[in-house]
């Protein structure tokens, strides 16, 4: 919706016209000023025509501009990025840059119906917004597009149907709306599977594909809850869907220092003990554990004043996963005597990774039955939700190692969670 300068001058005068009139005059003993004023009012408002001299859009264009004005500012509801720090928007009447600075990428998203903007700088795409159909690299980006609610516009999966945790979408996969293509690089599988080659596609940084468009995200690259969740707001710029994100950030914000606050008064002062983060990946070859600080891991552990075990060492050098894990007896060394451990599992619950490698049975947190699988609602939840439920996934497991930290406690883990989470 828009309003030229007239209108909005119109507007205003007759309103306070129709409100002296009504008011001023039947009420006010001095009425006989009203025509003074009257006069005088004409003027003032005539003054404000310079600063009037633009159209207001009142909220971000959902469809195509038919009356383009080059004055016009059309994306009133903006983003600032507050806490993450692998990408940057600059606004524009028109249009909008952004940049993914961890893979030195950036896109022009010009508003549809207005002019292609002429660029000086070479971008990797221009495109017009808000987009339309979309296709996915990672499920992780799946939980961004249902909160911008924008999960009918996933047209396109990459990898299996398997992988994906949100039941909304699984139905949509089964019902033909998603088409799945297990490898984004192979043409002819694109050809078997209609997936046009035009679909803009949201993808992993450096990933290798037969899509014309690319957008690269980040997120995981990220070393802290809300800087990871900020990511909904880069998804958002693509839609026009700035003030639903501002309103879900504002919100996930506001619950996560809740539950940080309620943990402080719950984490004791007394010594803390010590938290293993970790877990055993058969893919990569070793276990994998916190690698350092910050990280989001280091954040809910310093939260709750716990010490969080961290190396970078490991003899396993594993080329499908680009670094290095440990062995199990190099594990069994760096653990054993942690108090508390977060199995953050990539194969199977904890239960059959007990079974598989009996040697963890020595461990301290596993006599003293304080281990928390994180895979409770299944792995492919972890990874597809965690990111972008920090308030909820964050606090269960800042939680969990809170109520540890505080060794006077006896309560359980779930009524924690209620007593914490709950009541923000």
């Amino acid at each position: 919706m828009t309003f030229q300068k007239e209108d909005v001058t119109i507007t205003i005068t007759k309103f306070l016209q129709s409100l002296f009139s009504s008011h001023f005059l039947h009420r006010n003993p001095y009425h006989h000023h009203y025509n003074d004023f009257k006069m005088r009012f004409s003027k003032i408002s005539l003054s404000f025509l310079p600063l009037l001299s633009f159209v207001t859009v009142m909220a971000n264009e959902m469809g195509c501009v038919t009356d383009y004005n080059a004055d016009t500012d059309y994306f009133p509801d903006k983003v600032q990025v507050q806490y993450s720090e692998h990408w940057t928007v600059e606004y524009h009447n028109s249009y909008k840059i952004v940049r993914n600075t961890d893979s030195e990428t950036s896109y022009v998203l010009y508003q549809c119906g207005t002019p292609v903007p002429t660029m000086e700088e070479e971008h990797d795409a221009v495109v017009s917004i808000p987009l339309g159909d979309v296709g996915l690299h990672y499920t992780t980006f799946i939980p961004y597009m249902e909160l911008l609610d924008k999960r009918s516009n996933i047209a396109s999966m990459a990898g299996q149907a398997s992988w994906i945790y949100s039941p909304c979408l699984n139905k949509m996969v089964d019902e033909g709306d998603v088409t799945m293509v297990s490898d984004i690089n192979d043409v002819a599988l694109l050809g078997e599977t209609n997936v046009d080659s035009t679909l803009p596609f949201f993808v992993g940084v450096g990933t290798e594909n037969v899509f014309e468009t690319n957008f690269e995200v980040s997120e995981w690259k990220e070393t802290s809850l809300l800087s990871i969740f900020e990511w909904v707001k880069f998804f958002s710029v693509f839609f026009n869907q700035e003030k639903q994100a501002n309103e879900i950030f504002d919100e996930r914000k506001e619950s996560i220092d809740c539950s940080r606050g309620n943990a402080d008064i719950l984490a004791s002062d007394e010594a803390q003990p010590v938290v293993l983060w970790g877990t055993r990946s058969d893919y990569c070859g070793g276990w994998d554990v916190a690698r350092s600080c910050p990280n989001y891991y280091c954040e809910l552990a310093n939260t709750c004043r716990a010490t969080l075990l961290t190396s970078m060492e490991g003899s396993v050098d594993s080329e499908i996963c680009g670094r290095n894990y440990m062995t199990t007896e190099e594990f069994v060394a760096y653990g054993k005597d942690a108090d508390i451990w977060i199995y953050a599992g990539h194969d199977g619950d904890f239960a059959s990774t007990l079974e598989a490698y009996p040697e963890l049975k020595e461990f301290t947190s596993v006599k003293n039955d304080k281990v928390y699988d994180v895979s409770g609602q299944t792995m492919d939840a972890w990874f597809g939700v965690r990111k972008v439920e920090p308030g909820e996934y964050g606090s269960r497991t800042s939680i969990s190692t809170c109520v540890l930290t505080s060794m006077q406690y006896e309560l359980t883990y779930l009524l924690f969670f209620f007593q914490i989470y709950f009541f923000c």
